[in-house]
């Protein structure tokens, strides 16, 4: 063994803490949580007033994240007492304080008055005056703030401010600032307050030396013409936009293509056509490098605000497109395809199968997945503007390309607006419609197997489903989706959304089967597997289940489907499962009719008793709530009674149970009685014609009508036939169906 003091330590290692180290450290840190303590009894705005002058940063930020619902809580008595603080602390603070004062005070314009404006204004001014960052911050609160302003505040603080950062003796921020404040402010001001006042410092800040002071103002001119109006816009401002195309520096001449464009929807037809289309023309048949791309992406909005209606322009126009889509930038083409909704719109149906299918055709199989993408997310708008006259049919085998793509995403983009194009489909190709529609289906089949782990995108599926039985017939209803909704409905996995969707999707596809004997089979299976399940999740969605149930089907129905299955939920041994029931009990209720019901409702009633008395607290306030509704339906219920109204819901439920009482008459069509009877005898026991009491007839035969009965027939109820000795007797006759057993 070896020696304890080979197996110990060296005492070298052992450092040892003084003792008056540790309580320096330990006062240290009460310091510490003292500084952030903060008194409980203090009310709202006294804590936002203690933190803001003695918290640190992090609880400063927490204030001024909080102060728009602190203002809009408290008003004024918040308003007035934090705004003058902000006054004094507020040039102690280091710059990210200053930032975030800032960034949090543009929330709170819509509670303040113009009293506090007038204050706001004076602390925005002498902020804008400091370091470069937090002056950039200002300037955007003053920017963001301009609409809450009133008029006069405008006029004679803000804009002698704006035009008095125009000078050129100011640097080039300033410059900048000076002309995105005017942009803000002329959407306040009249036109002809603007054009008496600043309109030629406008007109001079297009020329400035700066050409970023240039490309803003290229900017700034949209929001500018929606002060000035139209007219003024034309006069003035869309030379000046026309000039600064040709600038020397590309980004003014981009800023300003784009502007000008965004204005050709504000100008009327006639200005479009003779004053502009011929700039944008010769754009198009020699676009400048530097707009190239610009002009791709805006194609859709040119076109169509040109009205172009010459053939040959038209043809230019397509032209450019058809090469713009066959770049080989990406970017270029992505452009494209989402530009070609508007484009097919500009040329009509007629020219798009000679001019532009193969394009819609290589975008669908472009191998860029954004391309693809970009076109399924427009490709809803394409069918519908080709459906004017038809032509939409040509798009089916785009359409199953596009919903079979290989990538997840490109499919959602057309799942996303399916019913749509479902239905313009159903309407173009009218009574060819069911090849369509059977391709279709082992599409969306297909897709829904891929997507069962995603709850989202079932949520988005389901949405769409409830909509089938427009499309699809009752056969592939059955077959294909109700199997669907009813796995996910009894799948343990699946999410509670995806659930409460695919309860309200089988009920809509189940009703619409329109076959009482086959809905009865369907929705009770159902009902009986969640109602017996392990899981309690899958018990609780028997009560959404049963919610869809009462919402789409009759009352009659539904007492008959689900009624004992969920009050037999009451005492379910999971409180969570008893407390749903206790909110579904209302709407069972209004299912009875008295006198009929008076079993039922005597049951409900045991229940909600027997709920009211549970051990679990939620449970019994759910129950005590639900008592208190019954009440009031019986109240409700007796007054309506009393009066002989209908209220639509019964109008709607009386209406339901015609539709499924004519459902059941197709299923068991009655025959037209027959008046001769039928006899079934034995073999053993012959038939004579003549009793002992000397009448005609049998001791085993059915006696013949009376005079009255043959000339009334009276209608019998089918019967099942009996099984006599292992074997089936029939009658011929299929109104009257009589039996004996064998002897």
């Amino acid at each position: 063994m070896f020696p304890f003091s080979e197996l110990s330590p060296p005492s070298s290692t052992i450092n040892e803490i003084p003792l008056a180290e540790i309580e320096k450290d330990a006062q240290k840190k009460e310091k510490l949580f003292a500084r952030h303590l903060v008194d409980e009894n203090l009310g709202e705005i006294e804590r936002a007033i203690y933190i803001l002058k003695n918290g640190t940063n992090i609880q400063k930020y927490s204030i001024y994240e909080s102060l728009p619902s602190l203002f809009q809580k408290h008003k004024q008595k918040a308003i007035v007492p934090i705004i003058k603080l902000l006054f004094d602390i507020i040039w102690h603070e280091d710059e990210d304080s200053q930032i975030m004062a800032g960034d949090y005070l543009v929330p709170c314009f819509p509670f303040f008055s113009e009293e506090n404006l007038k204050e706001i204004l004076d602390l925005i001014q002498s902020m804008i005056n400091t370091g470069e960052s937090v002056a950039a911050v200002w300037q955007d609160v003053l920017i963001l703030g301009v609409e809450h302003f009133p008029l006069d505040l405008l006029e004679n603080e803000v804009l002698p401010l704006a035009l008095q950062k125009t000078s050129p003796s100011e640097i080039e921020t300033n410059r900048i600032f000076s002309v995105r404040l005017i942009g803000s402010i002329s959407k306040k001001f009249k036109p002809n307050f603007i054009k008496q006042t600043y309109l030629q410092k406008i007109i001079d800040l297009c020329q400035d030396a700066s050409y970023n002071v240039r490309k803003t103002m290229a900017e700034e001119i949209i929001n500018i013409s929606k002060g000035i109006g139209q007219d003024k816009t034309k006069l003035y401002l869309v030379d000046e936009l026309l000039r600064l195309t040709t600038d020397d520096m590309k980004y003014v001449r981009k800023s300003a293509f784009e502007s000008l464009t965004t204005l050709l929807g504000t100008f009327d037809e006639r200005y479009r056509v003779d004053y502009l289309q011929s700039y944008f023309v010769n754009w198009i048949k020699k676009p400048p490098s530097d707009l190239y791309s610009t002009i791709v992406e805006r194609f859709g909005e040119i076109f169509y605000y040109l009205q172009i209606k010459d053939d040959d322009l038209v043809n230019t126009f397509v032209q450019f497109y058809v090469n713009a889509s066959k770049d080989n930038s990406q970017n270029i083409r992505e452009n494209c395809a989402f530009n070609l909704p508007g484009v097919i719109k500009c040329i009509g149906p007629r020219r798009y199968e000679r001019c532009l299918h193969t394009t819609l055709c290589n975008f669908c199989q472009d191998p860029c997945l954004s391309i693809r993408k970009r076109v399924a997310s427009g490709f809803h708008e394409i069918v519908k503007v080709l459906l004017e006259d038809g032509i939409s049919k040509v798009l089916k085998q785009q359409f199953f390309t596009l919903i079979g793509d290989n990538n997840i995403e490109v499919r959602d983009k057309i799942i996303n607006n399916l019913s749509c194009l479902l239905q313009s489909f159903k309407q173009c190709l009218a009574k060819s419609s069911d090849s369509f529609f059977s391709t279709a289906l082992t599409f969306i089949v297909k897709h829904h197997s891929t997507i069962k782990n995603s709850w989202r995108r079932l949520d988005t599926f389901y949405s769409h489903l409830q909509n089938f039985p427009k499309y699809f017939t009752k056969e592939q209803i059955l077959e294909h989706f109700i199997p669907i909704v009813k796995n996910q409905l009894l799948d343990s996995a699946s999410a509670i959304p995806s659930k409460i969707q695919a309860a309200s999707c089988l009920i809509i596809l189940v009703r619409s089967i329109q076959n009482l004997g086959k809905q009865k089979e369907i929705i009770s299976s159902v009902v009986k597997d969640l109602s017996n399940n392990k899981s309690y999740w899958h018990r609780m969605t028997l009560v959404d289940l049963t919610l869809c149930v009462l919402e789409h089907f009759s009352k009659k129905f539904s007492k008959e489907v689900v009624f004992e299955h969920v009050l037999k939920l009451a005492k379910d041994k999971v409180p969570n499962v008893r407390r749903k029931v206790c909110l579904i009990i209302p709407d069972l209720k209004q299912t009875l009719q008295l006198p009929d019901d008076v079993l039922m409702l005597a049951k409900i009633k045991e229940r909600i008793s027997f709920l009211s008395l549970d051990k679990d607290r939620d449970v019994k306030e759910a129950a005590s709530n639900a008592k208190g509704v019954l009440q009031t339906i019986e109240t409700e219920t007796s007054r309506g009674y009393r009066l002989n109204l209908q209220t639509n819901d019964e109008l709607d439920d009386k209406r339901k149970e015609k539709e499924e009482s004519e459902w059941l008459e197709k299923e068991v069509v009655i025959p037209i009685p027959t008046i001769v009877a039928t006899v079934v005898t034995t073999k053993k026991e012959p038939t004579s014609l003549t009793s002992k009491t000397g009448k005609t007839g049998s001791s085993n035969s059915i006696p013949l009508p009376n005079k009255r009965e043959r000339l009334t027939p009276q209608p019998t109820k089918p019967t099942k036939p009996k099984v006599a000795g292992g074997k089936t007797v029939k009658t011929k006759s299929s109104s009257n169906i009589i039996s004996s057993k064998a002897k």
